[in-house]
């Protein structure tokens, strides 16, 4: 079972009557990855795993592939203090990346992203990897329109971007419509 540190208690009893006496079971989970309690998910089924399924082998995961030591200590300082949680000495293969920090305002529009530079809202190298996190998929749309007007390449990962959404695709498709039938229909005089 994946994702078993979002887990919720009906499916944690369907498990528990599948696997019946044998507990014969695999699960993957990471309890500082929980973000499912809004609906149910209960992070305590999987830390009780060992307990609750005995003779159960725990296999961590401690070798990071995607990040660097930088962002994994970063990482693990934010979850250092949470008491609930099985913890893991997670080491990088990779070996360069620096972090920075930066508070965006809350009002679409107000923040400020340069290309080169050193300034606290640049990349500083063009060709420098940077992430921007956001909490839901709407606010991906002031991003991607700063990063389009000022020619940065970007990548959205976990979603849409605003401009291949299906609804936003069709009105920009009658917008080119309205303004050009002639490159739609061009036999036909309007």
């Amino acid at each position: 079972m994946d994702e078993y540190q979002d887990t919720n208690r009906v499916q944690y009893d369907l498990l528990r009557l599948l696997t019946n006496e044998r507990q014969n079971v695999c699960v993957v989970g990471d309890e500082d990855q929980s973000i499912y309690r809004w609906r149910g998910a209960d992070v305590s089924i999987l830390l009780s795993f060992a307990k609750d399924f005995t003779g159960a082998r725990v296999v961590r995961l401690e070798r990071n592939y995607r990040s660097t030591q930088k962002i994994l200590d970063a990482a693990a300082a934010v979850v250092a203090n949470n008491p609930d949680r099985l913890g893991k000495n997670a080491y990088a293969e990779k070996t360069r990346a620096t972090i920075s920090v930066i508070r965006g305002s809350r009002r679409p529009g107000r923040g400020r992203i340069r290309r080169g530079g050193t300034g606290p809202h640049s990349c500083g190298d063009p060709d420098q990897t940077c992430a921007v996190e956001y909490r839901t998929n709407f606010q991906s749309r002031s991003f991607e329109e700063v990063f389009r007007r000022r020619g940065l390449r970007y990548k959205l990962v976990g979603g849409f971007s605003f401009y291949n959404r299906a609804e936003v695709k069709d009105a920009l498709a009658y917008v080119r419509l309205a303004l050009h039938p002639e490159t739609i229909f061009p036999s036909c005089v309007f």
